[in-house]
């Protein structure tokens, strides 16, 4: 793994640097275009080729973003199901203290009180499978961008297996600090008047396109 080639690719191009930046900051643009080349440059990282591939074949690149959303949403669905129970539980002990009569703050207070328990817990539960979900995501995602079978992005097995392999673990956990990083010096540029949101946008997208680089590097 390569950590200073893949913090400078982004860079390496400016033409492509400065296309993906605007389409980061465009919304609906930017979920129909940034996920599909996130898929490209994996692909080409993959491969050997540590070139930064462009924006041409638009096409593809929608169809791969779009692939990526149903990635994303197959694999955080027992999170959001347990999350959405866990939330669930709350508002209906809410609805039944109010209808009970009494004093409504009081009844509301204490049915609240009284679901933060089992609700705390599902809560736990989801966002551990909402971590685990977004790995997933990362793994099936890897696994079509290398074959670009679709299918293969639901392959749980192997998609399981990539996380017995030493490198890529390690590639993953580099991958979290560098988002990490990303994000603090984003929230400081933020602070500047005017330009910190564009600055903002262009950290982050970086920041894609690094740690992209850096966990395709490792796939087992």
């Amino acid at each position: 793994m390569d950590l200073g080639t893949a913090i400078k690719k982004p860079t390496t191009n400016v033409t492509n640097l400065v296309i993906g930046i605007i389409l980061s900051i465009i919304p609906l643009v930017n979920l129909l275009t940034i996920s599909g080349y996130l898929i490209r440059v994996a692909n080409r990282t993959m491969n050997k080729d540590d070139s930064l591939p462009g924006f041409d074949n638009i096409g593809e690149l929608v169809v791969d973003s779009l692939k990526y959303l149903v990635i994303s949403i197959v694999y955080m669905i027992p999170a959001m199901i347990v999350i959405g129970l866990a939330a669930g539980s709350v508002i209906s002990a809410v609805l039944g203290a109010s209808m009970a009569g009494g004093d409504p703050s009081t009844a509301i207070t204490n049915a609240i009180m009284g679901s933060i328990g089992t609700a705390g817990i599902l809560f736990l539960v989801g966002i551990i499978l909402a971590i685990l979900g977004a790995v997933m995501v990362i793994s099936g995602m890897l696994n079509y961008a290398k074959t670009k079978q679709f299918g293969k992005a639901f392959a749980v097995g192997e998609v399981i297996g990539n996380f017995f392999n030493t490198g890529f673990i390690i590639a993953m956990i580099v991958g979290i600090v560098l988002y990490s990083v990303a994000g603090i010096i984003g929230g400081l540029l933020m602070m500047i008047p005017v330009i910190g949101f564009i600055l903002w946008f262009v950290v982050f997208y970086m920041a894609q396109v690094a740690v992209i680089t850096v966990v395709a590097e490792a796939y087992p």
